[in-house]
């Protein structure tokens, strides 16, 4: 058993071969609710003929710019896929002022701070085939652009990972305007 019910996930499997299933507690009975193999989730993709996949800003106190979602980043830009991505409530950010519930502010700062994460690790330079979509039309990103520019400017690392320049990648961005 990889995972147990109810308990804190502690470590992140990725199958080389074979496959795993996704079983679920229902009473006495264990009923086998799904399969997966080296491809993942991307596999669903292929079986479903989706275009792409929905993330959330981030897993746990990682934001999809991490290092650790570079396997999932290299998949997704050899399929050309969609990302659509929605705001958590982060483990960073939760209950900050009084009587502010993390809907008011934090998710779409929460949104500005993944597409950040996006920017500044390379992520979005280095597999420009990913279709990004960020909810809630970026969430605070609007006013954050100017002073997100100017710090990537600002670094010799940040401009040799965003080597046609941040305003380029952000452009290529595309959002929704739910709730905007």
């Amino acid at each position: 058993m990889l995972v147990w019910a109810n308990q804190p996930i502690q470590h992140v499997y990725f199958l080389e071969s074979g496959l795993a299933s996704v079983v679920m507690s229902a009473g006495s009975k264990h009923p086998e609710i799904a399969m997966f193999g080296r491809e993942g989730m991307a596999g669903h993709c292929v079986l479903l003929g989706a275009d792409g996949i929905c993330m959330m800003t981030s897993y746990g106190s990682k934001y999809i710019g991490d290092r650790s979602f570079l396997p999932v980043m290299a998949e997704l830009n050899r399929r050309k896929a969609v990302v659509f991505t929605h705001p958590v409530k982060a483990d960073c950010c939760r209950n900050l002022v009084p009587d502010v519930t993390e809907n008011t502010i934090e998710l779409a700062t929460d949104t500005a701070r993944a597409i950040a994460s996006l920017l500044f690790s390379g992520v979005l330079s280095s597999y420009p085939e990913i279709r990004f979509i960020f909810s809630h039309a970026g969430g605070t990103l609007p006013s954050l652009t100017g002073r997100i520019i100017a710090q990537a400017k600002s670094s010799e690392e940040l401009t040799r990972r965003l080597p046609a320049g941040p305003e380029f990648e952000l452009r290529k961005l595309f959002y929704d305007t739910a709730n905007a």
